[in-house]
């Protein structure tokens, strides 16, 4: 009933169907609080414009209020959310705006329960989530959406700050080879020495075919 009154012509029944939603997911049952993420993940993504907005703030408001105090209850619900949420940014296209709902959304979901991500990780087919989640997030980082930016990096922050050892490294390792692959362009970008194929490219440790950097350089 509450899901159907999101799709309501009134701007006052969305609002007011979204409120309740925020204190019913404190007294249902894991069973209908999956039904009820599984709806409205559906709803953010393939909705109309108007519908994914409010089902992206219902989503919010249902992360808001679950029983922090039922650490089980949360584990399995973040374990079926946190999947279709990385999926869906996977799906959408890159200027999508759909994109910062789903982004913000996972923010909320790691700050406010990234503390459990550390009990998720003790299965395998868990830290592969955690691993998935990590990608999707640094594949935003290189859009050109400042505002998708930005939020993207709070979420890997808030994620960081609890992962395992491996997804931090690996993290970790991800930014540094960006940060040398930028600074190297930078460098050199208007250093070609000829505009042949076979031209070559001059580097402090030596020359370099171009054909090595054409696909980096023509991005």
């Amino acid at each position: 009933m509450l899901i159907r009154l999101l799709d309501d012509n009134n701007g006052e029944v969305q609002n007011l169907a979204v409120k309740c939603l925020g204190t019913v997911t404190q007294r249902v049952k894991e069973a209908q609080a999956e039904t009820l993420v599984d709806a409205l993940c559906s709803m953010m993504v393939a909705g109309s414009e108007s519908l994914r907005d409010v089902s992206s703030i219902a989503l919010k408001t249902v992360v808001g209020h679950l029983p922090v105090a039922n650490t089980a209850f949360v584990t399995n619900l973040m374990k079926r959310l946190v999947p279709k949420l990385n999926a869906a940014l996977e799906q959408t296209k890159p200027n999508d705006s759909v994109r910062l709902e789903v982004v913000d959304v996972i923010g909320d979901v790691l700050t406010r329960f990234g503390s459990l991500i550390t009990s998720v990780h003790k299965e395998v087919a868990d830290e592969m989530m955690c691993f998935q989640t990590q990608k999707v997030l640094l594949d935003q980082l290189l859009l050109e959406r400042p505002a998708l930016k930005k939020k993207s990096t709070i979420a890997l922050g808030a994620m960081m700050a609890v992962c395992s050892h491996e997804l931090f490294k690996d993290t970790m390792d991800v930014f540094v080879e960006r940060c040398v692959i930028s600074k190297f362009l930078s460098a050199w970008r208007v250093r070609y020495l000829s505009s042949k194929p076979g031209g070559q490219i001059v580097s402090p440790e030596g020359r370099l075919p171009r054909t090595f950097f054409d696909p980096i350089l023509n991005d």
